[in-house]
């Protein structure tokens, strides 16, 4: 399992007490699907992290599944969902457990359909924004 431990490389100006945000992407992969175990917030700088492993597993050998473990996630932003939704529109499955991000899950299952798939040939992701 290789694992990503991320945090926002640059300094910022934080309140006394103040926590340090912070993501952690694990990853790991069964017989046909690709696990991205996400901890902490996806949020900020953190999307682009989490797209950006994304990308490098698919490439390296595109998983016939994707699952994305949100269990341990504190925060989702507009951007996290929206590369959520891609991710989704991709084949992505997701496991939520608390009501922040079922409620998520929820939306993203409700609003977008599942037009672009990635096939394993093309090896490649359609940026959409």
């Amino acid at each position: 399992m290789k694992v990503w431990l991320i945090t926002c490389p640059k300094q910022r100006q934080r309140k006394k007490g103040a926590k340090k945000r912070m993501l952690r992407i694990s990853t790991g992969e069964d017989i046909e699907t690709m696990i991205f175990r996400l901890e902490g917030e996806l949020s900020g700088e953190w999307v682009t992290e989490l797209k950006n492993c994304w990308r490098a597993a698919a490439a390296l050998e595109p998983p016939k599944y994707v699952r994305v473990d949100l269990t341990e996630v504190t925060f989702i932003d507009a951007k996290g969902k929206d590369l959520l939704a891609l991710m989704y529109r991709h084949g992505a499955k997701f496991v939520a457990r608390d009501v922040l991000t079922k409620g998520v899950v929820e939306e993203i299952e409700r609003d977008y359909n599942r037009p672009v798939v990635c096939s394993a040939e093309s090896r490649s992701f359609v940026d959409e924004g």
